[in-house]
Protein backbone atom coordinates (compact mmCIF):
# COMPACT_ATOMS: atom_id res chain seq x y z
CA UNK A 1 0.00 0.00 0.00
CA UNK A 2 1.60 3.70 -0.86
CA UNK A 3 1.88 5.87 2.07
CA UNK A 4 -0.76 8.49 0.40
CA UNK A 5 -3.30 6.06 0.26
CA UNK A 6 -2.17 4.93 3.78
CA UNK A 7 -2.90 8.11 5.29
CA UNK A 8 -6.03 9.24 2.78
CA UNK A 9 -6.97 5.49 4.70
CA UNK A 10 -5.86 6.58 8.64
CA UNK A 11 -7.49 10.60 7.76
CA UNK A 12 -11.13 9.02 6.52
CA UNK A 13 -11.07 6.86 9.65
CA UNK A 14 -10.38 9.54 11.85
CA UNK A 15 -13.32 11.36 10.24
CA UNK A 16 -15.75 8.71 10.59
CA UNK A 17 -14.79 8.82 14.54
CA UNK A 18 -15.42 12.54 14.41
CA UNK A 19 -11.74 13.30 14.84
CA UNK A 20 -10.16 16.17 12.78
CA UNK A 21 -6.73 16.58 11.80
CA UNK A 22 -5.67 20.26 12.65
CA UNK A 23 -4.88 22.62 9.81
CA UNK A 24 -1.09 23.42 10.89
CA UNK A 25 -0.71 19.30 11.50
CA UNK A 26 -1.70 18.54 7.91
CA UNK A 27 -0.08 21.81 6.31
CA UNK A 28 3.26 20.31 8.19
CA UNK A 29 2.49 16.86 6.81
CA UNK A 30 1.97 18.14 3.18
CA UNK A 31 5.51 20.26 3.43
CA UNK A 32 7.45 16.92 4.42
CA UNK A 33 5.83 15.21 1.85
CA UNK A 34 6.93 17.83 -0.48
CA UNK A 35 10.15 17.53 0.55
CA UNK A 36 10.67 13.91 0.76
CA UNK A 37 8.77 14.02 -3.38
CA UNK A 38 12.24 16.44 -4.22
CA UNK A 39 14.69 14.01 -2.45
CA UNK A 40 13.67 11.47 -4.12
CA UNK A 41 13.55 13.05 -7.34
CA UNK A 42 17.00 14.05 -6.81
CA UNK A 43 18.09 10.41 -5.73
CA UNK A 44 16.82 8.99 -8.96
CA UNK A 45 18.98 11.95 -10.88
CA UNK A 46 21.79 9.17 -10.23
CA UNK A 47 20.61 6.97 -11.99
CA UNK A 48 19.41 8.22 -15.73
CA UNK A 49 20.43 6.76 -18.56
CA UNK A 50 19.72 9.35 -20.97
CA UNK A 51 19.42 13.29 -21.19
CA UNK A 52 15.95 13.33 -22.00
CA UNK A 53 15.57 10.74 -18.80
CA UNK A 54 17.47 13.63 -16.89
CA UNK A 55 15.65 16.27 -18.43
CA UNK A 56 12.54 14.61 -16.85
CA UNK A 57 13.71 14.43 -13.39
CA UNK A 58 14.67 18.14 -13.67
CA UNK A 59 11.50 18.97 -14.35
CA UNK A 60 9.95 16.96 -11.57
CA UNK A 61 12.22 18.65 -9.02
CA UNK A 62 11.53 22.13 -10.88
CA UNK A 63 7.31 20.92 -9.89
CA UNK A 64 8.61 19.79 -6.46
CA UNK A 65 9.98 22.74 -5.29
CA UNK A 66 6.98 24.75 -6.91
CA UNK A 67 4.98 22.72 -4.70
CA UNK A 68 7.25 23.35 -1.46
CA UNK A 69 6.93 27.35 -1.77
CA UNK A 70 2.90 27.25 -2.21
CA UNK A 71 2.89 24.28 1.00
CA UNK A 72 4.86 27.23 2.62
CA UNK A 73 2.69 29.87 1.46
CA UNK A 74 0.21 28.22 3.19
CA UNK A 75 1.45 27.33 6.19
CA UNK A 76 2.86 30.79 6.82
CA UNK A 77 -1.08 32.01 5.99
CA UNK A 78 -2.01 29.72 9.02
CA UNK A 79 0.05 30.52 11.40
CA UNK A 80 -0.91 34.48 10.55
CA UNK A 81 -4.20 33.37 10.97
CA UNK A 82 -3.90 31.63 14.32
CA UNK A 83 -0.85 34.07 15.80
Amino acid sequence: MRLGTLLATILSAMELKGETISPLRKARHDMRGRLNGLKLCVSALSTCDSPAETIEFLDHIEQATDKIVKALDEYEALLEKEG
